[in-house]
């Protein structure tokens, strides 16, 4: 698996991970692709759209957005706005 820049595994990403990692629904990541808005895809092959975790990651700097709210619940070594957490919560 590759490192991005961030020191992050870089790696491919649906639509639906990628609408929960940004806090958009997957209906906002389809108009966004037909519109020229959201974060970079990558195609692969014909057909497979994917989003490459580095550039969201990147794309979510340039934008600010910080922090997204989840319903999830975090582990207690859970580091907030610390992109090396190593929890299990983290990894998206």
């Amino acid at each position: 698996m590759e490192q991005s820049l961030m020191g992050v595994p870089d790696r491919f990403m649906e639509d639906d991970e990628t609408a929960r990692m940004i806090g958009m629904s997957v209906h906002w990541l389809k108009k966004g692709r037909r519109e020229g808005f959201g974060p970079p895809v990558t195609l692969i092959g014909k057909r497979a759209i994917r989003y490459r975790l580095s550039l969201v990651m990147g794309w979510m700097d340039q934008c600010g957005i910080i922090e997204v709210k989840s319903k999830r619940k975090f582990p207690s070594n859970h580091r907030a706005n610390d992109r090396n957490c190593d929890c299990y919560a983290c990894d998206l």
